[in-house]
This record gives structure tokens, sequence and C-alpha cells, in this order.
């Protein structure tokens, strides 16, 4: 419904009773133990947590 929403879980949160997104975006492969998944609903970004801050705040506003 375009509602912002954000989580923050180690890889082996049992996500429950979350929205299907959150289910399924807990559901995909990770090559590292910390990884990034943005999406704006149409693009999105799922890959390792960059090193630096900057590197982060780059993927999100590529993705709003």
């Amino acid at each position: 419904d375009g509602t912002p929403e954000w989580r923050i879980w180690p890889a082996e949160t049992e996500v429950g009773d979350d929205l299907p997104i959150w289910k399924q975006a807990m559901a995909i492969p990770r090559q590292a133990p910390e990884w990034l998944i943005v999406s704006n609903g149409k693009t999105g970004f799922s890959g390792p947590l960059p090193e630096t801050e900057e590197a982060v705040l780059k993927i999100v506003e590529a993705h709003k």
C-alpha cells in the first residue's frame, strides 16, 4: 500500500505472524552474515550489507 516499513533482524529470526512480504524477504538465500534488502515495490536490491553508511544510503536513495 506504499507505507514505508523496515525491520532489523538476525538471519536466524523466526518471522512468525509478520506480513507475508517479510517472510519472503527472510527466505532469500544469503551469502554473507549481514544482508541488505531494499525495495520500492517495483525495483530493489538484495545483497551483502555494504561496509559504509554512505554506500547503504546510496542504495536506499536509488530505490525510493
